[in-house]
């Protein structure tokens, strides 16, 4: 009796044995498979890096020809609604933006909606006004008022999406909007495309100047510092092709109790003769509620 239940467990064993060997071989293949796909994601999204990094490099020469330089203030108030919505406001003062030797004041509303957050563990890389947010949808209005030169009083509807990455090559995250623009200029309508690739790279302040300096700045309310730079291009049915290459490199400075400062350097190159050759300074103004 002792022995056949003997000679049972023993079959039986030899017969999982069989399974299972084949099932830890085709695991153990699966994971090398997964870890070589790896390896090739991160060298091609290592070489999308390098490769756009080229491409703001070879842009800017080309954006460095402007006809003035200006500073451009803006402010934006965020509002949230809920865990997956917020309303923003902004409001703005430009010269030369949307045309040449022309005074602009922006004013408008958009709604985001938050489609997919990213997991939690990335939050420390991501800019931490954006936190979570790996793909949303805006929709909103702008009013443009010409208060100097040659001008157009505009009415702008926009719908745009956002899809940011999870952090790549050294924590470095690439997003990528997508918008156009239904815009009534002085009583003739038309419509603009605009795409925007950005890189990104938020770092706490402690950990990218350390305990001494980024400690006392620490104390004074700086949280995050989040450099930046991007590149985005217009298409214009006005002219019926691409309008315009705008190029925009500058840091975030995020600080406590939800505001922020963001300062950059943007260089703008109107093509077909539809908008403003120009270099500018920017400061934006954040505040959240």
């Amino acid at each position: 009796m002792t022995r056949s239940r003997f000679i049972s467990v023993g079959s039986f064993a030899s017969r999982c044995a069989m399974y299972i060997n084949p099932m830890c071989i085709s695991h153990l293949a699966w994971l090398g498979r997964v870890r070589l796909l790896g390896l090739i994601l991160r060298r091609r999204l290592a070489g999308l890096v390098a490769c756009f990094g080229a491409l703001m490099l070879s842009g800017a020469p080309a954006l460095a020809e402007p006809s003035d330089r200006e500073f451009w203030p803006e402010v934006n108030v965020f509002v949230q609604t809920s865990d997956h919505s917020r309303l923003m406001f902004l409001a703005s003062r430009t010269r030369d933006r949307e045309y040449a030797n022309a005074v602009d004041g922006t004013w408008g509303v958009h709604f985001d909606l938050l489609a997919r957050r990213l997991p939690s563990f990335w939050a420390t890389a991501l800019p931490r006004m954006e936190q979570h947010w790996g793909l949303w949808f805006r929709v909103g209005y702008n009013h443009i008022v010409a208060f100097d030169g040659p001008g157009a009083d505009e009415n702008r509807w926009l719908a745009e999406v956002t899809l940011r990455s999870s952090p790549l090559v050294a924590g470095i995250q690439v997003a990528n909007r997508s918008r156009i623009e239904w815009r009534d200029i002085g009583g003739r309508d038309s419509w603009r495309y605009r795409n925007r690739l950005r890189l990104e790279r938020g770092v706490e302040v402690v950990d990218a100047l350390g305990d001494g300096v980024g400690g006392w700045l620490n104390s004074l309310g700086l949280v995050q510092i989040v450099p930046y730079t991007m590149l985005e291009f217009f298409y214009d049915t006005r002219v019926s092709g691409w309008s315009r290459r705008y190029l925009q490199t500058g840091v975030e400075f995020e600080m406590a109790r939800g505001w922020g400062i963001d300062l950059y350097f943007a260089a703008q190159d109107g093509l077909n003769g539809s908008s403003a050759s120009v270099n500018a300074l920017g400061a934006v103004l954040t505040l959240r509620y």
